[in-house]
């Protein structure tokens, strides 16, 4: 896997702000709903940890997929590609 283009973790959320270690990587507008902005700032704070997430995730789906085809294969003796 390639190196990630984005900024390296852990991200966390201040007051709207999206920051990686001391440094303000994004921020979102309190003025017109505080609460949202902040819950916006949690979410794209998450986003490192939902990336990882998805790529663990799929590297083990794609695992077992290929443990589930091969033993299609041997059953039946016919190449099986999903």
């Amino acid at each position: 896997m390639t190196k990630s283009k984005h900024t390296d973790g852990p991200w966390r959320e201040l007051d709207g702000y999206v920051m990686a270690g001391p440094a303000c990587i994004g921020h979102f507008r309190t003025e017109v709903d505080p609460e949202k902005a902040r819950a916006n700032a949690r979410l794209a704070a998450a986003a490192p940890d939902m990336l990882a997430a998805l790529i663990h995730a799929s590297n083990q789906l794609n695992h077992q997929l290929t443990l589930v085809c091969q033993a299609i294969d041997k059953a039946t003796g016919e190449y099986f590609d999903n």
